[in-house]
């Protein structure tokens, strides 16, 4: 459970949600996934008809058409696969309803791939008998009903076949995007202490085999490496060549072609490693009986079933879920226990409990970044909270309420399940059938969710039997209700193991045998034949047939240690200068960055830290300074917050994205040089008013620089805060631009801009008067060539008079260019 490893050898496990918007992208907000998952008429976490355990979840193609054959569902935690099962063509299930009636063959899926997730939170950095310690646990990841081999075969639209998933076993042809470095040795790729043996050019072939590509860590990265088969006719960059060498081979750096797929049909066992985000495939075809009793008639969807669990003892799973390592860092959530006081403001700076039936009327729980503070007159600060309703009678929700900490209101982390409100919940019995008899639960919250799902439908009376519409109804009108439940950690019988499906078997027989009608019992019998061959479990070393289900949604906004990407250590020792009061006042929207805006490599993360970093003065200066015998004419929408957003126009665009009003009075323009709308603004200006993006994962600093300060001011500093981010975060393989600290022109995308080429020669120039970058004959020279260069290819100045080209017009720009290259 607890380990004393240096924290700096052990990266967090990237997560991503296993599901995507119509259009492919993140679902940034889980509350509308959740929304999305509980729309569906059935395959909810927990409950399922007729009292049945279910331990995950499923997608269909009544709200998630998308994931049939566009977007492939995708690993949502960097892990290994153990173990898969692909479908070259779906099975088919014989169904007749009687023997009177023709039988057909009904398609379905048992398809699955099973991953391993070997969890270990950071390390507790601070001195004392916890320093060292990190919680671990072992989770395993379902994915169930995957679509058949047939599905990536090019179909009537279209000539191409669709991308197979990577952990198919079979030969792959890889091409490599860069120059990679290729060694003799396993030990010697992952180390990476010894010189490599061949440099191979980028666009060159390989061949390597699924099965035995590895995980390593490489300068602070986990990527994969396999032992390759290089091209007789591949070109290296030096006279050392090698037929056969240890590479990397991540998707990052070399493209991948499979072959056919080696094996069908039969349970593939493996290890291969694979992150999070990597495709899992489509949802599989799925077809049933109609109904049961009365008609031929058949239907057809598209599902997936996805589970999220742990056959780690109870003890180990006691210790994670109460924090065992007791870390104090991640993300920070405000506990407000049931009973807790509210209070309102007074309209004079203080707060108050006008009553004492002004309490929380149940557990909540709010995420600190959404939760503003306010002081009152003597300092103490009180968080806003929304949504929380309030006495005895659970009425409300107001809006408007505060709370201080005091008494068991209280900050917790990611990490503290407990705090959160995760609750274990075991089924004792182990001969369960699945079948759920509330009264056998030793848990009475457990009880209660299934009194009021039961009972719905009949002012709070239930028969005892719980239907798909009554879970519909109930986790759609009561979100708190529907939370209790999904944070419930369940230990009971998984229905994919020979064991439980005995067990199973026996109850379904039991009841078909109480059956007269023919139809029933032959749609029974069919459903008992079709689950039976979807088993795996019992085949697998180290699965029991009692699993801990976690809700897979749910669950992972706590497993996410990569929303932490950056922490206080880190943050100073790139900015020495930086006060603690500040480190701790940004760090939290910081790493709130990738969340909010699309910044999914920690490249595009270190450079736009730099250009912050370095634009507000290692976050000291919160808004431009002003002389007042020198008011600038876009004044009062000064440069604000730690890019200086500037101008009326980009004040109100942020403000139209984020959804407030930052125009119009002091007060509002003010709310940009505070958290979170200081950091936010920032990071609003790279992702989508200027679309930095595409530069900062290129590595294309000098672009980035000239984009966000219209120049090079500045340029040495933004660029030495780049490089302590590069070496502190560990991510020189990410920084593929950068040679030895420095950047060239030539590579950079300013090398194609007139006027950025031109003004790479201003700040260079030895004699000039731009200051920021060092001086150098040679950058001085090549960027104002250049500029010439884009001058004579066609470049037509549409305003001769206007002086755009840093303080000249174009023509005076191109005869002091012309000059400047003669006088070097």
């Amino acid at each position: 459970m607890t380990a004393t490893q240096s924290p700096a050898t052990k990266i967090p496990l990237a997560v991503k949600m296993p599901f995507v918007t119509a259009e492919g992208k993140e679902f940034t907000d889980p509350e509308k996934l959740l929304d999305a998952l509980g729309q569906q008429s059935g395959g909810y976490y927990l409950l399922g008809n007729n009292n049945c355990w279910h331990g995950g979840i499923h997608i269909t193609d009544e709200k998630f058409a998308h994931h049939k054959n566009t977007h492939p569902v995708r690993c949502m935690m960097d892990g290994t696969v153990i173990a898969y099962r692909l479908n070259k063509n779906y099975p088919n299930q014989q169904w007749q309803a009687k023997s009177s009636s023709p039988s057909v063959d009904l398609k379905f899926s048992n398809g699955f791939c099973l991953i391993k997730h070997e969890y270990e939170s950071p390390a507790n950095l601070i001195d004392g008998e916890n320093k060292g310690k990190t919680n671990k646990l072992t989770f395993y990841s379902l994915y169930m009903h995957l679509a058949d081999y047939h599905t990536y075969s090019a179909d009537s639209t279209s000539t191409e076949k669709k991308a197979f998933p990577g952990y198919w076993k079979s030969s792959i042809v890889g091409k490599s995007k860069e120059r990679m470095k290729v060694y003799r040795t396993e030990h010697a790729c992952k180390t990476r202490t010894t010189p490599h043996d061949a440099l191979l050019n980028e666009q060159q072939t390989v061949t390597f085999d699924s099965d035995k590509v590895k995980w390593a860590t490489i300068h602070g990265r986990k990527l994969k490496i396999a032992l390759c088969k290089i091209d007789d006719a591949a070109t290296f960059a030096h006279h050392s060549r090698l037929h056969e060498g240890w590479m990397i081979v991540d998707e990052s750096q070399v493209s991948w072609k499979h072959a056919e797929p080696s094996e069908f049909d039969d349970i593939v066992k493996c290890h291969f490693p694979i992150k999070a985000g990597d495709p899992i495939g489509f949802m599989g075809i799925w077809e049933s009986p109609f109904l049961a009793v009365g008609t031929d008639s058949t239907k057809t969807k598209y599902q997936m079933h996805v589970e999220l669990f742990t056959v780690d003892d109870k003890t180990a799973l006691d210790k994670f879920l109460n924090n065992d390592a007791k870390l104090l860092g991640g993300k920070k959530y405000l506990k407000v226990p049931q009973g807790s006081k509210l209070y309102s403001g007074d309209g004079h700076g203080e707060f108050v409990n006008p009553h004492p039936l002004l309490n929380a009327a149940r557990d909540y729980v709010f995420e600190e970044s959404n939760c503003p503070q306010v002081k009152d007159k003597a300092g103490t600060v009180f968080y806003n909270i929304k949504g929380i309703r309030i006495g005895k009678m659970a009425s409300g929700p107001i809006d408007t309420a505060y709370v201080k900490l005091e008494d068991d209101v209280k900050l917790v982390t990611q990490y503290d399940w407990k705090d959160l409100g995760f609750t274990m919940l075991e089924e004792n019995d182990t001969h369960s059938n699945g079948y759920i008899d509330p009264e056998k639960i030793p848990s009475p919250m457990f009880q209660s969710i299934f009194k009021l799902v039961d009972g719905i439908h009949n002012k709070g009376v239930g028969d005892g039997i719980l239907t798909g519409q009554e879970i519909q109804d109930t986790l759609q009108q009561d979100h708190a209700l529907r939370n209790d439940l999904y944070k419930i950690i369940a230990c009971h019988p998984s229905e994919w193991h020979r064991t439980s499906q005995d067990n199973i078997k026996k109850l379904f027989e039991e009841i078909k045998a109480k059956n007269t009608e023919e139809e029933y019992k032959n749609a029974i019998q069919f459903e008992i034949d079709r689950f039976l061959k979807c088993e795996f479990a019992s085949q697998i070393e180290g699965l029991t047939h009692q699993f801990w289900h976690f809700h897979p949604i749910l669950s992972l906004k706590s497993l996410d240690c990569c929303q932490n990407w950056i922490n206080k250590e880190q943050l100073k020792l790139i900015a020495p200068s930086i006060s603690s009061s500040n480190c701790d006042l940004y760090i939290g929207s910081i790493n709130e960055l990738p969340k909010k805006f699309k910044l999914e490599k920690t490249i595009s993360r270190a450079h736009i830290l730099a250009q912050m970093l370095h634009e507000s003065a290692s976050f000291r200066c919160k808004k431009e300074s002003i002389k007042s015998t020198n008011i600038p004419d876009y004044y009062p929408y000064i440069g604000r917050g730690a890019l200086q957003v500037t101008y009326y126009d980009n004040y109100k665009a942020y403000g139209d994205f984020i959804g407030e009003i930052f125009v119009g009075s002091e007060c509002n323009m003010a709310k940009l040089e505070n958290d979170p709308h200081y950091i936010n603004s920032a990071g609003w200006f790279w992702c989508e008013f200027k679309n930095l993006t595409q530069y900062s994962n290129a590595d294309d600093f000098i672009m980035c620089t000239a984009i966000v300060n219209g120049g090079f001011n500045g340029f040495d500093d933004r660029l030495g805060f780049l490089n302590n981010s590069i070496r502190i975060l560990g991510i020189e393989d990410e920084a593929i631009k950068n040679k030895k600290g420095k950047y060239v022109f030539s590579e950079s995308e300013v090398f194609n801009k007139i006027k950025l080429a031109y003004g790479w020669g201003l700040w260079s120039d030895p004699h000039g008067n731009k200051i920021g970058k060092e001086k150098s004959l040679i950058d001085a020279k090549a960027g104002y060539q250049r500029f010439i260069e884009l001058c004579d290819n066609g470049y037509v100045e549409y305003s001769p008079t206007l002086k755009k080209f840093y303080g000249k017009t174009f023509t005076q720009a191109k005869l002091f260019a012309e000059q400047r290259i003669k006088e070097l």
